[in-house]
């Protein structure tokens, strides 16, 4: 951030973090290419509609299926 700006003199590890409770967990960290892809499409530039566990592991469940080829 110095090369930029020059006057910046902050530590961002110190930053407070705050972390979301409503963001589920992902155990699969191929889908999270996806899941990415997916909330720049439906990014309004206000807000993303809210995604659940059951349908990350549904994606988890096809992504699965494509990648070893047993449909």
């Amino acid at each position: 951030m110095q090369v930029a700006y020059p006057a910046w003199n902050d530590d961002i590890y110190v930053w407070r973090r705050i972390l979301p409770k409503s963001v589920p967990k992902l155990d699969d960290r191929n889908i999270s290419g996806y899941l990415v892809i997916n909330f720049m499409h439906n990014w309004n530039g206000e807000h993303l509609p809210l995604i659940s566990t059951v349908t990350i592991r549904l994606l988890s469940f096809v992504l699965h299926l494509i990648s070893t080829h047993a449909f």
